[in-house]
């Protein structure tokens, strides 16, 4: 034990004005977040990941996220997930040669499991939209899913799907389509569902929440 944390303080020490996609192979989820976010204020890494979908690619770019452990609030779980970027030195470098360039925090929520917020499906927080409310969002969401919310839906979808043929089908559309960003729509709170790059399905709940929620289905401006 002795020696690996002298491995991982060699590593941190020589490698910390530049680390490396290489430098980061071998190492546990903390030791590599000690390494790319050195000097920043952040809490335990916890899984290291390589975005599969990210966008239209940057050239040169590597990306990496670093994401924290999850704590536990009076009102849900709160992590940030940190979007770190590699440059190659050149655009022929292959990839473990990326240089770390730069890093930065997104906010995420989740509604506690039975677990506690080990097992929280994560959505991210666009900025602007304070965390309480985005988990406020989350939790009448799951009331909808549930059917333990009395609702009043207007629909609209330009996709050609059959969302909009019954409560009963957007119900179970909203509860089969995983949650992954919370939003602000003028005084409205808004949840995207689906997969990324794919048809989005958003639900926007009025501020403060009543019955009426409008769920709306389109396709993704394209890059």
């Amino acid at each position: 034990m002795l020696v690996l944390a002298l491995t991982w303080a060699a590593l941190i020490g020589s490698a910390q004005a530049a680390p490396t996609i290489a430098s980061l192979e071998g190492l546990p989820p903390e030791a590599a977040g000690e390494l790319v976010l050195s000097g920043r204020d952040h809490n335990v890494i916890e899984a290291v990941e390589f975005p599969t979908f990210a966008g239209p690619p940057t050239p040169g770019i590597v990306d990496v996220d670093l994401v924290e452990r999850a704590s536990q609030q009076s009102s849900g779980c709160v992590r940030q997930r940190w979007k770190a970027a590699f440059r190659r030195p050149a655009p022929d470098s292959p990839e473990d040669a990326a240089v770390f360039e730069r890093a930065y925090p997104i906010t995420e929520v989740a509604m506690p499991s039975d677990a506690g917020c080990a097992d929280g499906e994560f959505v991210h927080v666009n900025p602007g939209l304070p965390v309480e409310e985005a988990l406020d969002a989350l939790r009448h969401l799951a009331d909808v899913r549930s059917g333990d919310a009395e609702v009043q839906f207007s629909c609209t979808d330009s996709t050609g799907s059959s969302l909009c043929e019954g409560d009963q089908m957007i119900v179970q559309e909203l509860a089969r389509l995983p949650a992954w960003a919370v939003t602000r729509r003028d005084a409205s709170t808004e949840v995207w569902l689906g997969n990324r790059g794919q048809a989005v399905t958003s639900v926007v709940f009025s501020n403060p929440f009543s019955p009426e929620i409008t769920v709306e289905r389109r396709m993704p401006a394209p890059f």
